[in-house]
């Protein structure tokens, strides 16, 4: 029946059902990271892997130095586990984490990072060969034994298995979270119209009206044509009686010149206007506003200059 309408309206199970949802992926974002243990092979094994997953425990403070990467000066450290050398490649984030992390437990300290080999590059081998002999304060590496202190491969700590399931998780809760607001504002502003309109009109007559055989239903639409009234649930909860319309017409919404959508505007004696349904095509819509005529003779049809200039004249007339 046409009346469920009014029984749908006043359904939170939809909102509740997207809440628990987005509640769901964002714990998930926390447990599920945590659960997969370390994952790829032990980078000490083997620093000459490229595009493998692996993973690397080191025992010192990462030290920072720049190479040009990418068309960009980029970030790299030197770690050592033991005796050996390594280069990672992480984010500031990461990079504090760490930091905090060593200066808590200094001598103790020790770290796991999770990400993806790649070559050394030839800019990254001179700044990380320059680097380190810096820091030794001689010349300790050369182009001939370089492969001996860092190997062939690096590690980037940006691109690991763990960090990608955590994004997409989080992504999609973030996702679910914007519809949640959408959905809570629309049914806030829903609920006040509904609860104006059942006031004003009571909940036994509209659905007389509503489940009238003559009454004129387009659900996908969100209209009602009863006798005595529109009724739309398309934006939120709307009755309107017919002597009240001024001016209606169909808008037609256009993205890239593509029509996206047709929504029956409908203007009131008051000079206030709104959506009443909205349908991708617009026969459907262009068939009630005869039947809307057939109410109100004085209703003025289509967007046109003429019937603007009418249109303010009309509710300048009524606000006298």
């Amino acid at each position: 029946m046409n009346s469920d309408i009014l029984r749908k309206t006043k359904n939170t199970k939809p909102l509740i059902l997207f809440l628990v949802i987005t509640g769901i992926l964002m714990v998930l974002g926390f447990v599920v990271p945590g659960m997969m243990g370390v994952g790829g092979k032990n980078f000490v094994e083997n620093r000459n892997s490229v595009y493998e997953a692996v993973y690397l425990e080191f025992d010192s403070k990462p030290i920072e130095f720049k190479a040009y990467n990418d068309g960009k000066m980029r970030s790299f450290y030197l770690v050592s586990s033991g005796d050996a050398n390594y280069i990672v490649k992480m984010s500031d984030k990461q990079y504090k984490v760490i930091v905090d992390e060593y200066e808590k437990k200094n001598k103790d300290f020790k770290f796991t990072l999770e990400g993806k080999t790649y070559s050394i590059f030839s800019n990254l081998q001179e700044a990380s060969k320059k680097k380190y002999n810096e820091l030794k304060d001689e010349k300790v590496i050369t182009s001939e034994n370089y492969d001996e202190y860092f190997g062939e491969s690096y590690l980037d700590a940006g691109d690991n298995t763990r960090a990608l399931v955590k994004v997409m998780l989080f992504g999609f809760a973030v996702f679910f979270l914007v519809i949640d607001i959408i959905m809570v504002i629309g049914y806030a502003y829903g609920m006040k119209t509904f609860k104006k309109v059942m006031q004003e009109y009571g909940e036994e007559e509209l659905v007389k009206e509503l489940d009238d055989k003559d009454t004129i239903a387009l659900p996908k639409a969100g209209i009602y044509l009863t006798k005595k009234y529109i009724i739309s649930n398309s934006v939120g909860f709307k009755v309107l009686d017919y002597k009240d319309v001024l001016w209606v017409y169909i808008l037609k919404q256009k993205n890239h010149g593509i029509t996206v959508g047709n929504h029956l505007m409908i203007y009131k004696n008051d000079g206030k206007g709104d959506t009443y349904a909205t349908m991708l095509k617009p026969e459907k819509l262009e068939e009630l506003i005869p039947e809307i005529q057939k109410k109100n003779k004085k209703v003025l049809v289509g967007y046109t200059s003429e019937n603007q200039k009418k249109f303010k004249d009309m509710v300048k007339e009524n606000n006298k």
